[in-house]
């Protein structure tokens, strides 16, 4: 606004949509994708989507994995997506055998079943995200999303559908991880907050809704000129 001087109240904002019928908590979609994935039904497990590249930060989410194992040594991390960082991420990797897992790129109609089989959702970007699609999808997942303050503030509410961590603290993510996993309660309440947060005000329908208000109103207003 202040770089091109158009007055505030003629700025709305209309936020990202997704798909909540195909991102949804799915237990059948659970059980088939970790026995695809070679995932023990009741294993602690990690998801983390988005493009290779350092500045999502997938390290932290790495580093801190191998912090949690300590205390969850069956806790797995799948990590999906393709790019640059590929090959430094599988050697951090490496050293935990088969607990991480980069899946490569996942076509959209297949990332609803894959987010459905985990557990948390990791979010550690480095950078700014904006309202993050990927975080959307996550909650509507029902999903607890953990995440960096420009990794998924905007799309979070802390404490109440996950939790804002800092960027590059691998031990604070670690026992961030660790509280969640040792108290499913709380892990539940998150998740299912997290899905009411996407299905009440993110959805694909209120983003369309929304669109189509705003356009109304300037063909009102062209048509009053």
């Amino acid at each position: 606004r202040r770089e091109i001087g158009i007055p505030l109240e003629r700025i709305t904002t209309v936020a990202n949509g997704v798909d909540v019928a195909q991102f949804r908590p799915d237990a059948a979609a659970r059980a088939l994708t970790r026995a695809r994935l070679g995932i023990a039904q009741d294993a602690p497990l990690l998801v983390a989507s988005g493009r290779l590249e350092r500045e999502k930060g997938f390290a932290t989410a790495i580093e801190a994995l191998a912090l949690t194992r300590r205390q969850w040594p069956d806790a797995r991390l799948l990590i999906a997506g393709s790019g640059s960082d590929a090959a430094r991420l599988d050697a951090l990797a490496r050293p935990l055998g088969g607990a991480v897992q980069l899946v490569g790129h996942v076509p959209r109609a297949e990332l609803g079943a894959l987010l459905a089989a985990g557990d948390l959702y990791l979010m550690p970007s480095l950078c700014f995200e904006g309202l993050s699609l990927a975080v959307l999808e996550a909650l509507a997942c029902g999903l607890p999303v953990l995440a960096t303050a420009g990794g998924g503030a905007a799309a979070l509410r802390d404490g109440v559908t996950g939790l804002i961590l800092p960027a590059q603290d691998a031990p604070a993510w670690a026992a961030a991880i660790e509280g969640l996993l040792a108290n499913e309660r709380k892990r539940r309440a998150l998740g299912a907050l997290a899905r009411q947060v996407a299905s009440a005000q993110y959805s694909q329908e209120q983003m369309v809704a929304a669109t189509e208000t705003i356009m109304a109103w300037v063909i009102r207003s062209r048509a009053a000129e």
